[in-house]
């Protein structure tokens, strides 16, 4: 998919350098207008005509990769983090005490475990995960 990711952008070379390209998508250069430019953006500059601002951030794109948890939508679609994800499901790391059981999740973008150490205190639990309880 890089490849043929690294291909199209050789060949479209100097139209998207008016585009505006990130790792995940390169958006489409035909404007709403049929000036430069993907569609109405956020409060950037116009082009010249009085319409809606065209700082490039709108427009389908294409997808360059597949999805993974980083809050962004790798894969075009819409999106972000969804489906299946690299490592989502497995046990976390540290399955000590009371941190057993645990498996790693998506959240905000950030991979984070379903069961994290917590102070000690006093219940004859491992709560910090260290392997002794109390």
């Amino acid at each position: 998919m890089k490849a043929l990711a690294l291909g199209l952008l050789v060949v479209l070379g100097s139209a998207l350098s008016a585009c505006k390209v990130n790792d995940y998508c390169i958006n489409n250069c035909a404007g709403e207008d049929g000036g430069s430019g993907d569609g109405p953006g956020d409060g950037g500059p116009t082009d010249g005509d009085g319409g809606a601002p065209t700082d490039g951030d709108g427009g389908p794109c294409i997808p360059t990769g597949n999805e993974v948890c980083d809050n962004k939508d790798n894969d075009c679609d819409g999106a972000t983090d969804e489906g299946p994800l690299p490592t989502i499901g497995d046990p976390c790391d540290n399955v000590v005490g009371e941190c057993a059981g645990g498996v790693k999740q998506c959240v905000s973008g950030f991979v984070t475990c379903t069961k994290n150490p917590s102070p000690e205190i006093c219940d004859l639990k491992d709560n910090d995960c260290n392997g002794t309880a109390d």
